[in-house]
């Protein structure tokens, strides 16, 4: 679950065999079977500087079909979010009320 500030913003997703940070390249040091990417188009910080995203950098919540999330990034007007997971699974991405977007998985 991702908390938004203001109207909900825009974002593509897609899959990759591999995901690497925003702007550096370097890659995300997440395996998994699939990957999948998110990327908001949305400032990820305050004019003088501080993150908006306070969340865990890198996490590995072991669960089913998420083995690990990563913030990918805040570059040029887009924040990227990565994915490591241990099948190709069908996801819905939608939003909730108060301000947060969630990312669902299926489990197999």
């Amino acid at each position: 679950m991702i908390r938004c500030r203001g109207e909900f913003p825009d974002y593509r997703t897609g899959y990759a065999r591999r995901l690497f940070y925003e702007g550096s390249g370097l890659p995300i040091p997440v395996r998994g079977s699939s990957g999948l990417w998110i990327s908001i188009t949305a400032d990820g910080h305050t004019p003088s500087g501080d993150n908006l995203y306070t969340g865990p950098r890198l996490a590995r919540p072991g669960l089913e079909t998420l083995k690990a999330s990563a913030l990918g990034g805040d570059f040029e007007g887009q924040v990227t979010f990565a994915f490591a997971l241990r099948h190709r699974a069908v996801r819905r991405v939608f939003y909730r009320s108060p301000n947060r977007m969630v990312i669902d998985f299926r489990h197999q």
